[in-house]
């Protein structure tokens, strides 16, 4: 089995327009007519609203499961088309629709108050999601007050938070607390499992330090294609699997890096390693995740 534990749901109408624009930004030039193109370009590879593509795409790589986060940035960007609890809807309805394949973790920017923190516990009774998904570069850190009643939902449905870590858009802003702010919530809160998206593709060293302080904390390894070459990732991930081999989680930010790599480019990536023994790509794809997700009886048969 192969578990992606960090994808989003390619459909232009859950982004904001700002975050497509940054997002495409990168591939702008100084033609106006070219960058044009390049903008509908992208909103054009976010059509696939309920989910079919995305199936098609997992099945091509061989990725058994996959984790669909949704991130609240419209109380910071400017409200996209769809409104949360549209969102929160539409994933419902693609969960429903392949409740063998998608786990999917709600998103919310804790600042936007009571109604809010509602609507997320409503997402873990109503539509049985199974998680949190949280993006401090919004403007929060992750120990503000305002983050704690989330926290208390998590504990009390015990469903796992995924939390972004490092740089984003230039118009956001890094944490300023990290990674003490994970290291003081995981302590208040033993009983959450904590995933740090990014932590296990950049500052190595500093995430192998924060994850053997804490029972409770892991982490992904995506934007590892933007962040490592293959040597690199021979070396880095060498130096985790030494240092704490039952944390680390594939992912691959499906759909970020559509433009430049597939799926199955990713998984394959992984596949390759020399470095890394079977047993330990079999921990990294599949076994930490069905851990975090309470489906570890669950055995499909790959070769790593």
């Amino acid at each position: 089995m192969i578990v992606d534990i960090h994808t989003h749901l390619a459909y232009h109408k859950i982004f904001p327009e700002r975050f497509i624009e940054e997002v495409s930004a990168k591939l702008l030039t100084d033609n106006i007519q070219q960058n044009r193109f390049v903008l509908q370009l992208v909103k054009n590879s976010l059509k696939d609203m309920d989910g079919e593509s995305f199936i098609k795409k997992m099945d091509e790589s061989g990725i058994d499961k996959s984790v669909l986060l949704i991130a609240d940035f419209g109380y910071f960007l400017g409200e996209p088309e769809f409104t949360l609890e549209q969102m929160y809807a539409l994933h419902y309805e693609v969960k429903k629709k392949f409740p063998d394949r998608i786990f999917v973790f709600s998103g919310v920017d804790p600042r936007r108050g009571q109604a809010y923190i509602d609507l997320f516990k409503d997402s873990i009774t109503k539509y049985s999601f199974d998680g949190l998904k949280l993006y401090p570069p919004c403007g929060f850190e992750l120990d503000d007050s305002c983050v704690y009643p989330l926290y208390d939902i998590c504990k009390q449905y015990n469903i796992p938070v995924l939390t972004h870590t490092g740089p984003s858009l230039n118009s956001m802003r890094t944490e300023e607390k990290y990674p003490q702010s994970i290291l003081n919530v995981s302590r208040e809160y033993p009983d959450i499992n904590f995933i740090l998206a990014h932590a296990g593709a950049r500052c190595i060293e500093q995430t192998i330090d924060t994850i053997k302080k804490r029972d409770n904390i892991y982490c992904d390894i995506s934007t590892f294609q933007a962040t490592m070459t293959q040597d690199e990732m021979e070396v880095n991930f060498r130096k985790m699997m030494d240092s704490c081999p039952d944390n680390l989680l594939f992912g691959t930010d499906f759909p970020m890096f559509i433009m430049s790599t597939s799926q199955k480019q990713l998984v394959n990536s992984v596949k390759s390693l020399k470095k890394i023994t079977d047993k330990e790509k079999e921990k990294l794809l599949c076994l930490n995740a069905q851990r975090i997700l309470g489906i570890e009886n669950e055995v499909l048969g790959h070769e790593y």
